[in-house]
């Protein structure tokens, strides 16, 4: 919820803290309808960056209490590369090859490692583009 909360720029999404290295925190966008992605753009608080971030995506319906029983795809081509900054970090998915997987009705961004000793992981911001897709 704070991570898209536009209006307040102090707001943000924070995960637990956890000093093992191989914890994931997911996040997950629900568009509730069928889009085709463009390109995602993430801010998070330098000194609490992701050391990997995969994306997938869901072409399953919108029903947001079905995550357990949701097939998620992963654009393994995507070229997530995080930089450990404050500033806003754009990712272009135009030109990935698994083009079948950019067409979703939902996103999930999983985070692995952090730059945070203790695991932790800031997200000021996160804009996902991308065309409305017809049914």
């Amino acid at each position: 919820m704070n991570a898209l909360d536009v209006g307040n720029e102090s707001s943000c999404w924070n995960s637990d803290g956890q000093s093992d290295g191989a914890t994931v925190h997911s996040f997950i966008l629900n568009f509730h309808r069928r889009i085709k992605l463009s390109s995602i753009s993430l801010q998070f608080q330098g000194g609490f960056v992701p050391e990997e971030c995969k994306l997938l995506t869901s072409q399953s319906g919108d029903d947001e209490d079905s995550n357990s029983r949701t097939q998620w795809n992963e654009i393994d081509d995507a070229d997530i590369e995080l930089e450990n900054t404050n500033k806003l970090q754009v990712f272009d998915l135009v030109d990935v090859v698994s083009q079948r997987y950019l067409e979703c009705n939902a996103l999930k961004l999983e985070f692995l490692g952090s730059t945070d000793f203790y695991g932790r992981v800031i997200l000021y911001k996160l804009i996902a583009e991308g065309e409305n897709q017809s049914n």
